[in-house]
């Protein structure tokens, strides 16, 4: 009989302690764990940009530009929205971009910075992780465009479509709209 006693008071204590840490648990699984996440105070809105906001996979992203320490360029933030608050996903410095420069699909943002390197940054969105790679074009075909000015308009299964104001020469027609291919990176005017 002494034994069944010493047998429920253990059980009993070990789930007063186990029963927090399983509720502790699950509530963070429920709220996608982002404790570990760098919480964002969302700056004035006439202090900032909002170049697009995204629901994505049943979570609000959204695509802030600000002025940061370089006056010649913005700084720009991917955030994700939970519970009315705003966590960092990835930080994006230096990077003048804008709605037009900033394309979104299939849950990835494609990023060019204005004056900047004629690559697109692919960010690819996953919950809580962001998976940053660099589309690098060919762009020796199509040598009227600007490659410093270049605005993404399209994304298909097997181009990515550009647009540039800007042309190198505008006593050529050709200049303003390329395609380049996402499989052998060649650019072309269309």
């Amino acid at each position: 009989m002494m034994n069944g006693k010493k047998f429920l008071i253990v059980t009993s204590i070990t789930l007063v302690f186990i029963i927090p840490i399983i509720i502790y648990t699950i509530t963070g699984l429920l709220n996608n764990n982002v404790t570990n996440l760098e919480e964002y105070k969302m700056i004035p809105e006439n202090e900032r940009l909002l170049y697009k906001k995204i629901d994505y996979k049943n979570n609000k992203y959204l695509l802030v530009g600000f002025k940061g320490n370089n006056p010649t360029y913005t700084d720009n933030v991917i955030l994700l929205e939970k519970n009315s608050k705003y966590y960092v996903l990835e930080k994006i410095i230096n990077c003048d971009i804008d709605e037009e420069t900033a394309y979104f699909k299939d849950g990835s943002f494609y990023i060019h910075c204005i004056g900047r390197k004629a690559d697109i940054i692919k960010y690819e969105l996953d919950n809580k992780n962001v998976k940053k790679s660099y589309i690098e074009l060919n762009y020796k075909d199509v040598p009227n465009i600007s490659q410093l000015h270049l605005f993404v308009n399209n994304i298909d299964d097997k181009y990515i479509y550009l647009f540039s104001y800007v042309k190198r020469d505008d006593s050529i027609d050709e200049g303003q709209r390329v395609k380049c291919s996402l499989d052998n990176k060649k650019c072309m005017y269309y």
